[in-house]
Parts: C-alpha cells; sequence; structure tokens
C-alpha cells in the first residue's frame, strides 16, 4: 500500500515542481524587470498538462500565459501573438490598409529597413501582415515568426518591422 501512496504522490509532486523550479531559474537568469510568458498550451501533453504548466510556471515567477483557460481558471494574466490564419490573410503590400502610426508611416519606414537590411526576399504577405500588427499593438509587438519560413522569412520581416517601430520611438 506504502509503495502504491508513494508512486502517486510523486506523479503529482514531479512535474509540478519541475515547473515552477524551470520558471523561477528562467526568472532569475532574466532578471526581475523582464517579462515571462508561457506559451506552451499547444506542446502540452494533453489538456490537463497545458493547465498544470500554465499554473505551476505563474507559480515559479512568470508574469502569464497564452493559455486563456489557465488566464481565467487561476487569474493568470494572458498574452498571445497573432494568429497563422492571421498572417496568412494578408498576400500583397496592398493589403495593409492602416500605415499612419503617430504621424509616421511605418510601412514605409519597414519598407525601406527590408530594403537597408537586404531581407527583400521575404514573404510579403507575412511582412505586410507584420506591418499591419505592428501598427495596432506598437507597445506590444509580438509577431508570430513560423508561419512560413522561421529564418529565412519570419525572423527577417520581424527584425524589418521592429527596426521600424523603433524608429518612431517604441
Amino acid at each position: 500500500m506504502v509503495q502504491i501512496i508513494e508512486t502517486t504522490v510523486l506523479n503529482l509532486m514531479n512535474f509540478p515542481t519541475l515547473i515552477a523550479t524551470n520558471a523561477r531559474r528562467m526568472k532569475t537568469v532574466a532578471g526581475p524587470n523582464k517579462i515571462l510568458v508561457e506559451f506552451g498550451l499547444r506542446r502540452a501533453q494533453g489538456p490537463d498538462g497545458a493547465m498544470m504548466a500554465s499554473e505551476y510556471s505563474y507559480i515559479g515567477g512568470f508574469h502569464g500565459s497564452s493559455n486563456m483557460w489557465a488566464g481565467k481558471a487561476f487569474d493568470v494574466m494572458t498574452y498571445g501573438t497573432m494568429a497563422h490564419s492571421y498572417i496568412c490573410s494578408f498576400s500583397k503590400f496592398e493589403d495593409c490598409k492602416k500605415r499612419i502610426l503617430d504621424g509616421k508611416d511605418l510601412f514605409e519606414l519597414a519598407v525601406k529597413a527590408r530594403k537597408e537590411l537586404k531581407f527583400e526576399d521575404t514573404n510579403d504577405g507575412e511582412f505586410t501582415a507584420f506591418c499591419a500588427y505592428a501598427r495596432d499593438h506598437p507597445e506590444n509587438f509580438v509577431a508570430l515568426v513560423d508561419t512560413y519560413n522561421t529564418l529565412e522569412s519570419g525572423v527577417k520581416n520581424f527584425i524589418a518591422v521592429s527596426k521600424a517601430l523603433s524608429d518612431i520611438g517604441y
């Protein structure tokens, strides 16, 4: 009987302490002024694992989670990025309807940065989606860089748009 209880107790404690301990270590390395957010929902071992990871990373020092369900259940701040479907809804430069941010043309500044950085071989729709999203969320621009080609397009487009935001003062 003790063996059965011991196994159950270890099972119930090992995963939560693993997640909370790793979260605390990451927070310690990042420092007190950095905001850390857990984004593991899509890769978790089932819905229960996702909920536990969200809760225990918060207990370990993370500021929030992308898991909306955990946000509601545990009163954890939720964060997120744009959806793949949002990025896929843009295919060309002309799809960027709102371009002006603080009186400056964010889109043109991003196009200029893209050219200066020699990143013109990236996906135009993804670039346009990043510009549109950055214009609407300039203080919290988090881009989903893995829709098409992470290193050859997503990261490069993110850098170009981030430079344009920086040039405007964000």
